[in-house]
């Protein structure tokens, strides 16, 4: 090989993704990642983070990383994972994925892992006995890569009250982060205001979702409690 083929070659390697069990990649990028790619979709669905459904009105009883309602009434959850350590530490919790005394509101539920960690996540998912649909993979470029794609065992659509409460949940946070955008001082102030206008859009999306999937307008009351929680 010459030496235009070797300095070649060698770039090749630079450029070359690493494959890591721990990513330098923050929740929120992968977030949106998931958020934006084509099956999660958060312009076709509505997407929620960081749910805690320990209620009558949303009976999931665990934390939800990521919640995906579908326009069919139907919900997926994402557990998003950081490191090899962060899932194995998923297993000492106790989690109702599977339900014996009612159906599960989760039709498919899907592992966000770094791709370092697949194998390793598969035989112990498989060990564990913990029913799911798939894993989706990422690299350091947030590259996406879904594995699976099975339904999970005696799912249910959601109730008109129960999509409200999904809704409610993902305006919760969008106030959140608007708030966040105005407190933070920066002199990007128009990047500020443009990000501040697409999460009023989405608000009113949502908004709007409720109000066609349950027939009814929103109250001031209702209103309230999506913008204030």
């Amino acid at each position: 090989m010459g030496a235009i083929g070797r300095r070649r070659g060698a770039a090749a390697a630079v450029e070359a993704p690493k494959v890591v069990r721990n990513t330098g990649r923050s929740l929120t990028e992968i977030e949106i990642a998931l958020a934006e790619c084509d099956y999660f979709n958060y312009v076709k669905n509505v997407v929620a983070f960081n749910v805690l459904g320990e209620s009558s009105k949303l009976p999931l009883w665990h934390e939800c990383d990521m919640l995906v309602l579908r326009p069919s009434g139907y919900l997926l959850e994402v557990e998003i994972k950081r490191s090899w350590s962060d899932f194995l530490a998923d297993f000492h919790k106790t989690h109702h994925h599977r339900c014996n005394d009612r159906q599960s509101l989760i039709k498919e539920l899907w592992f966000c892992i770094p791709e370092g960690c697949l194998e390793d996540a598969k035989a112990k998912l498989k060990e564990s006995g913990q029913p799911y649909s798939g894993i989706v993979t990422y690299d350091e470029n947030l590259k996406l890569t879904f594995h699976g794609g099975w339904l999970m065992p005696d799912c249910r659509k959601l109730t008109e009250e129960e999509r409200f409460q999904v809704a409610r949940f993902g305006a919760m946070r969008c106030v959140k982060l608007r708030k966040k955008l105005i407190q933070k001082k920066s002199p990007a102030k128009d990047s500020k205001d443009a990000k501040i206008e697409e999460l009023e859009a989405r608000i009113s999306a949502l908004v709007a979702y409720v109000e066609q999937e349950t027939g009814q307008k929103l109250s001031r009351k209702d209103l309230n409690e999506i913008y204030y929680g």
